[in-house]
């Protein structure tokens, strides 16, 4: 008689099970995200826009006018209001909605290519990918000032995912409050409208210890340096995602020749307290 080695059929079951549930714990800890309210810094230097603006994006879309007026707006490439806070006349907030001609999954790519960001945002000396954990990322930046005021160095951590199949969010704060960037908070959404359209709409609230700039400038001054840089920003992401082939330096041309075209000083006049 030949002999034969018989595996109990409970055992093959066991072993399949262990083997499925090792399958997924690893696609778990592969695709594993952060969620939403995540902690971007220290809590403790919370600023007042940090939940503010984590709980416009959980009640997205905004209900309050002056979103509503924003998205009816045309003539701005990207429209823009220059938001104020109470007690607080150099904590600079700007409200910004534009429609871009490109797939919102390119815009998307566009924000996430730490790589280029130098080339995406001029006037910074040093901007690098310090780490990245899933969907979340560090990013150092780093301006050099004119005269002999001391370069601006800061870090700012982002967090990107869908809110829906067809909207991807970004929230954006700084990691933690050094030298002269005291607060600095931003959500990005990206609607998709159509296969070449997307919605892109962004909130930004910063403040920052002007030092000695702030004995010889203005507080109108101060708005428009601030609300300009922003500005720009959001001009060249447009531009980039509806012309992809074109070198960065004629982007940087394109976008500088707009910001003239449509100045952003009239908005900084017409300055109005944040509603929500």
């Amino acid at each position: 008689m030949t002999g034969r080695n018989i595996i109990p059929s409970n055992f093959i079951s066991r072993f399949l099970l262990f083997s499925f549930l090792i399958i997924i714990s690893t696609i778990n800890i592969i695709f594993s995200q952060y969620p939403l309210d995540s902690e971007l810094g220290d809590s403790s230097n919370d600023t007042i826009y940090t939940k503010k603006l984590l709980t416009l994006l959980l009640e997205w879309p905004p209900k309050h006018e002056s979103y509503i007026d924003l998205k009816n707006e045309t003539n701005y490439p990207i429209n823009i209001n220059c938001l104020t806070t109470k007690g607080d006349p150099l904590y600079i907030g700007v409200e910004q909605y534009g429609l871009i001609h490109a797939p919102a999954e390119s815009v998307q790519m566009i924000l996430e290519d730490f790589s280029n960001y130098q080339n995406l945002f001029p006037g910074f000396s040093d901007i690098h990918l310090v780490s990245n954990d899933q969907n979340k990322n560090i990013v150092f930046w780093k301006k050099k000032l004119p005269f002999i005021l001391p370069d601006i160095s800061y870090e700012i951590t982002y967090l990107s995912l869908n809110l829906t199949p067809d909207c991807i969010c970004f929230r954006l704060r700084l990691k933690e409050q050094k030298g002269s960037i005291l607060a600095s908070d931003t959500i990005i959404v990206l609607e998709k409208l159509s296969t070449n359209e997307t919605a892109y709409t962004e909130y930004d609230f910063f403040k920052a210890d002007w030092g000695i700039a702030g004995y010889f400038l203005s507080f109108d001054d101060i708005w428009q340096k601030s609300v300009e840089d922003i500005y720009l920003s959001d001009i060249m992401v447009k531009f980039k995602a509806e012309h992809p082939d074109l070198p960065y330096q004629s982007l940087i041309k394109a976008a500088e020749e707009c910001t003239k075209q449509y100045p952003t000083i009239n908005k900084i006049k017409q300055r109005r307290p944040v509603e929500f």
